[in-house]
């Protein structure tokens, strides 16, 4: 309870800080509008309403649908859940560090924030410009920063899974090996949906397997 309680409480301040970010620019939105706080060459704090509601829907031309981002923020949501229940359990089965389930809380807070955002306002408010990219909020920031520390975190765990591959499929033809890698995949993947107080049950039995 006491880990779980500090991802809470990570959830929490991400959605505090997100929020007064977008409150403190709505209330300056004006002054900031017609001067924009110039960062460096390639960043500026400059307002904007995306009335399309996302950044996605006004580059593929959807337009605001309250209904369509909602379903969309709860899809992501489930997706984020799911990623962090199958980050922590293949953390422990391989031995990695418990703390890259942290880059996925801010995945989760993203569509927390989201969709409370949608109950009151029919529009995102940007305000970090990005030369030749557009403009995007703390929320974005945060799910860009949380899928680059996914990709950082599969670079040990594909070289701990490899590793342990070669351990168990020594001397097996490629027929078996492949049949070895479709189950190992398919356990992976299951797993996430086991309690984890079962988790190492299954883990002691995969171990036991090939020795």
């Amino acid at each position: 309870m006491k880990k779980v309680g500090k991802h809470v409480i990570l959830w929490v301040a991400l959605f505090l800080v997100a929020a007064v970010l977008e409150y403190v620019v709505y209330l300056h939105y004006d002054s900031l509008s017609e001067h924009p706080i110039i960062l460096n060459r390639y960043l500026a704090v400059k307002p904007v309403y995306n009335t399309d509601g996302s950044w996605l829907h006004g580059r593929w031309g959807i337009g605001y649908n309250g209904l369509l981002l909602c379903l969309e923020n709860i899809a992501a949501l489930l997706v984020a859940a799911y990623l962090f229940r199958m980050i922590a359990s293949y953390n422990a089965f391989f031995g990695l560090s418990a703390g890259w389930v942290y880059v996925i809380d801010l995945e989760i807070a993203v569509p927390l924030f989201r969709l409370a955002d949608r109950l009151f306002h029919p529009y995102t408010l940007d305000y970090l410009r990005v030369r030749g990219y557009g403009t995007f909020d703390f929320p974005d920031l945060c799910l860009g920063t949380g899928l680059a520390g996914v990709l950082l975190w599969l670079i040990p765990a594909l070289c701990k899974y490899y590793r342990y591959k070669k351990e168990k499929t020594v001397g097996m033809g490629f027929v078996e090996k492949l049949k070895w890698e479709f189950r190992m995949s398919g356990r992976i993947l299951y797993v996430p949906f086991v309690k984890r107080s079962g988790w190492e049950e299954r883990f002691e039995k995969w171990r036991a397997e090939g020795k």
